[in-house]
C-alpha cells in the first residue's frame, strides 16, 4: 500500500484497524484471504494500523 493511499484511509475513517497484504504483488484486503485473489500467493501479511 503507498503511503498515500494509508493516509488518506487513515484520515478518512477505516472500516477496520487490520489491514491484510499480499506479499508478492502488493493487493490490500480488508479481510483475510487464503490467497491473493490478484496473483494466487498465499503469502498474506497482516497488519494493525492503530
Amino acid at each position: 500500500m503507498s503511503v498515500v493511499k494509508w493516509v488518506t484511509r487513515v484520515l478518512h475513517g477505516a472500516q477496520s484497524c487490520i489491514l491484510y497484504e499480499c506479499r508478492i504483488c502488493g493487493l490490500t484486503m480488508d479481510q483475510r484471504l487464503d490467497a491473493c485473489r490478484e496473483c494466487g500467493s498465499r503469502e498474506i501479511a497482516r497488519y494493525e494500523l492503530c
